[in-house]
């Protein structure tokens, strides 16, 4: 999986986040592996298929599975691992356009959470991911992450960069576009792979793996995450 440009990037130095990558564990590392050996998904372990991991000329090779999972969690799947990973960035001044922008991120209103809509995510603080697509256009292929247990808001580890990152799932991929996979905010994406990441430089090693956890008390409580946090890192260290 690979951090690839979406966005126009006005300046690097407006913006800079704490990495508080963790060590993974030996579990996971070892389902990391079984992941990346095991070869594309099938039938019931193959949740939806026929996504995209990029714009400029990849094929639809991108699903999603919950296979060696034991039924607890799902993750993007592509030929290698998982999809590319592109950097989303919302907000001024480090873009100077803003691209798929989905009404103030739409999973707020899908969300149960007490505070879900007390403000939208901000994508240079919250480290969130962009699973499931939606949209009316006949042509363009859906999936909604909810038909398979896996609640708004709620915890998405992220393997990436030989690291373990905490991240929550913030948005969905609309139809203004071919049905990507793999989308996730600069927070993110920074926190991976360092402050270079951006616009117009990103990551393009295929081995970024995304697992999100499935049912309600995947998300964190009213009390268990700092959502109005102005800090990455005080956000991601109480998810």
């Amino acid at each position: 999986m690979h951090l690839k440009t979406l966005l126009a990037i006005l300046s690097l130095l407006t913006f800079t986040t704490v990495t508080t990558a963790k060590e993974i564990p030996a579990g996971l590392r070892d389902l990391y592996n079984k992941i990346r050996s095991s070869g594309p998904c099938t039938g019931d372990d193959l949740l939806k298929g026929g996504f995209f991991d990029q714009n400029d000329g990849s094929l639809p090779l991108w699903s999603y599975c919950q296979r060696h999972t034991s039924n607890s969690a799902i993750y993007l799947r592509g030929p290698v691992i998982c999809s590319r990973i592109w950097t989303l960035t919302k907000e001024k001044p480090r873009c100077e356009w803003k691209w798929d922008w989905h009404s103030r991120h739409a999973l707020h209103r899908l969300s149960k959470h007490p505070t879900a809509n007390l403000l939208p995510l901000n994508a240079t603080i919250h480290p969130y991911i962009v699973l499931g697509n939606t949209g009316s256009q006949p042509w363009y292929r859906t999936f909604d992450p909810r038909t398979a247990d896996i609640s708004p808001l709620s915890i998405v580890a992220v393997v990436c960069n030989n690291a373990l990152i905490y991240g929550i799932w913030g948005d969905v991929s609309g139809d203004d576009g071919l049905p990507l996979v793999g989308e996730a905010s600069l927070a993110l994406a920074t926190a991976c792979f360092g402050g270079g990441v951006n616009g117009g430089n990103g990551w393009d090693g295929a081995d970024v793996l995304y697992f999100a956890f499935k049912g309600d008390s995947a998300v964190p409580g009213p009390e268990g995450a700092k959502w109005d946090t102005r800090d990455y890192a005080e956000l991601e260290r109480s998810i």
